[in-house]
């Protein structure tokens, strides 16, 4: 049987290699040092129908796209009035997140097709956020073609040259001038003598025609001017409680309400409020020389507001941690005791709008 070259000009190539021709240029080239890709890698890939006639939100099976470095998305919109948000995601750390190209999400109305930059090993066809009318068949069709982007992946990278680290110039970052920072030593700002924490020294400036440091020390920090603060709040470094902040009233005409009978209507336990405004009690002392119950309401309406149940010759404080407020404006607070008997009650409160 006659022996065949297999590289000799126009011998048959295998189902699928490479030619003859092909694999003896190959050979040419390698005995030379020049390194030639007999099997260039495929521009375009097969077209996948990722979602067909969709009416609703649905998201595809996921496309391969390893060998290239994008995609065309053609799409297709049937229906009345249609809209919907169709994203191209890709894989990345076990889940699909939105590619960042700006034509990776689209609010689509009518048939168009775009092209997007994968750089991801697969992707998915996601649609959402659908709207309109959608008859049998119909909805949006959407086919992908993965392909290589010419020109996005062939990147030239210069030789680099080595830099004298002692040539401050040849170091200089542009708008940061490394050369400056020669004038800050890094200091121990750390006051523990065990310790050589090093830190560089940075002056804290205030604005103004004549900018000055901002005030303040190693022991105590910054200085705070305490005379900016709103009138009424400057207690810092107080040594007793401000107080309340509002003008309390007391009682009726400012003194406490005493009554032998109170049982028999109820009893006004303080002024009015300001013209316009609602009461709010801070405390109330009541006491009894007979044993009885006193419910403190709002006048007129009668709602509750606070019941105290008192043995004889006993007596009680109020003071709420939050405000009681009575719900209507320019109406006292009275007092109604169960049986009669002496009563003594002294409320402190104040008008609010």
């Amino acid at each position: 049987m006659p022996y065949a070259n297999p590289c000799a000009a126009g011998a048959p190539a295998a189902a699928g290699g490479p030619t003859a021709d092909e694999i003896a240029l190959a050979i040419v080239a390698r005995l030379q040092g020049i390194k030639i890709d007999i099997n260039p890698p495929v521009i375009k890939g097969q077209s996948v129908v990722a979602l067909q006639s969709q009416p609703i939100a649905r998201t595809s099976l996921a496309i391969d796209t390893q060998k290239y470095n994008a995609v065309y998305v053609q799409i297709f919109v049937t229906g009345t009035t249609p809209s919907a948000t169709v994203a191209v995601r890709g894989a990345a750390y076990g889940s699909y997140q939105t590619l960042p190209d700006p034509n990776a999400s689209k609010t689509v109305a009518a048939a168009t097709s775009y092209e997007v930059v994968v750089g991801a090993p697969s992707v998915v066809i996601d649609l959402s956020s659908v709207s309109g009318t959608f008859a049998d068949g119909e909805g949006y069709t959407v086919i992908v073609t993965p392909f290589v982007s010419p020109g996005s992946t062939n990147v030239s990278v210069a030789a680099a040259s080595a830099v004298d680290v002692s040539d401050r110039a040849a170091r200089d970052l542009g708008k940061v001038d490394v050369a400056t920072l020669d004038e800050y030593t890094p200091e121990d700002v750390d006051t523990d003598a065990g310790d050589t924490r090093k830190a560089l020294p940075v002056a804290l400036m205030l604005p103004g025609a004549t900018p000055a440091a901002a005030p303040g020390d190693v022991t105590n920090g910054l200085d705070v001017d305490v005379t900016r603060l709103p009138a009424g709040t400057n207690t810092i470094g107080g040594t007793t409680d401000a107080g309340p902040a509002w003008t309390a009233s007391l009682g009726v005409a400012g003194a406490a309400v005493t009554s032998a009978n109170a049982s028999a209507a109820d009893l006004a336990v303080t002024d009015a409020p300001t013209a316009g405004q609602k009461m709010v009690i801070t405390d109330v002392v009541a006491s009894a020389d007979t044993a009885m119950n006193l419910s403190f309401k709002e006048e007129t309406s009668g709602t509750l507001i606070l019941k105290l149940f008192l043995p004889a010759n006993g007596s009680a404080q109020i003071t709420p941690r939050g405000k009681m407020k009575l719900a209507t404006a320019d109406k006292k607070m009275v007092v109604r005791a169960s049986v009669a008997g002496n009563i003594a009650v002294t409320v402190s409160y104040y008008s609010e709008a």
